[in-house]
């Protein structure tokens, strides 16, 4: 059984639609642990609202970041199973996202 410690997931974001940002491994038996989780707004006037689903079940919804607000969810402690995925909504404006986590394959 491999374990390995990664960055599951960065980039921007940009849309009302979530949207997969990660998929944890197929393999029978696989699991991916979420350690942490930062979301960053790249709006220097208006406020962001960001959903995140784990697994198809809201984790976060329609959370407001006023602009340039940065939040970070450290020791998160979710698991995804094989094929489970992390998504992403976000509107009017773009967030940065992080998330990192381990896989255990």
């Amino acid at each position: 059984m491999a374990v390995v410690t990664k960055r599951l997931a960065k980039g921007l974001h940009n849309t009302s639609n979530p949207i997969s940002v990660y998929s944890a491994p197929s393999a029978i038996g696989a699991k991916t642990f979420i350690k942490a989780l930062t979301i960053c707004s790249s709006s220097d006037t208006t406020d962001t609202s960001v959903s995140i689903m784990f697994a198809e079940v809201f984790v976060v919804r329609n959370f407001v970041l006023k602009p340039r607000q940065t939040i970070t969810i450290p020791y998160f402690d979710h698991i995804l199973e094989s094929g489970e995925s992390i998504k992403l909504a976000s509107s009017p404006n773009t967030v940065n996202y992080y998330i990192s986590g381990r896989e255990v394959t």
